[in-house]
């Protein structure tokens, strides 16, 4: 199954789930998800994250499980009775919408600067946190790291900049996330995609990564790790230690 399908079946599970709480107003009072992100859940504007999926699928007493991948039928009981107190890992698409969001007006964030910037991302997320910010895989491809999802979902704008995007929902990133989504635009957003280009090509991960085809070229999360504690990168003085030169 593509993404496009897999996010169009979510979107019909969605719906399907809100009808059976009795229309959105009633489902955000049930489930605490805000209404507002609820009919954009609907609409396919925003993805929910997956505390809002359980969120939802346990105020309705019906699967997680199946509410959030499709897999297995609606009324299979939850293992999890409650929402933890955690705020989970959102997807890549919300923290890409986050960075378009909060481009300075004159930026030409292209969907080639948008994947290096998300690398990035995940980097801070780690330096800062321990944990990377998001779930999906990053790729080595030709022109530096990738995260296929988010490259898919804006390739329709080709070279050209990537408009202004909308505020994703606050039931989607925390303020530590978004803290760290707007630190990194503020140290990398300054650099071209071509300057973002050569410098993940300079670094290890893309390196080790991009000749490891029998793992997909994929930028493992351990390569990451081993990154940022090689370069001792995002100091609390809010500089990076990333060799930035114009060679």
């Amino acid at each position: 199954m593509d993404i496009e399908t897999f996010n169009d079946d979510l979107i019909v599970r969605i719906k399907e789930v809100v009808e059976l709480l009795g229309g959105p107003k009633p489902a955000s009072d049930k489930s605490g998800v805000s209404r507002g992100s609820i009919y954009k859940y609907m609409s396919g504007e925003n993805e929910p994250s997956l505390k809002a999926i359980l969120k939802l699928a346990l105020a309705a007493d019906i699967s997680f499980v199946w509410l959030a991948s499709g897999l297995g039928d609606i009324d299979e009981p939850n293992m999890m009775t409650e929402v933890p107190d955690y705020h989970d890992q959102p997807s890549a698409k919300a923290v890409a919408q986050c960075l378009l969001h909060i481009q300075d007006k004159d930026d030409q964030i292209t969907n080639m600067k948008l994947q290096k910037l998300l690398y990035y991302v995940q980097l801070n997320s780690i330096a800062a946190t321990k944990e990377p910010m998001f779930w999906e895989k990053i790729k080595a491809w030709q022109h530096g790291p990738v995260i296929p999802q988010v490259y898919h979902e804006y390739k329709k704008y080709d070279k050209d900049p990537i408009p202004r995007m909308e505020e994703p929902d606050r039931d989607t990133l925390s303020d530590e996330q978004r803290r760290i989504i707007t630190k990194t635009y503020k140290l990398f957003g300054q650099y071209s995609m071509w300057k973002l280009r050569h410098m993940t090509h300079k670094a290890e991960p893309w390196r080790l990564a991009k000749a490891n085809e029998e793992e997909d070229n994929e930028i493992t999360i351990d390569m990451l790790r081993a990154e940022v504690e090689k370069e001792g990168l995002f100091e609390e003085n809010g500089d990076s230690s990333l060799d930035t030169d114009n060679s």
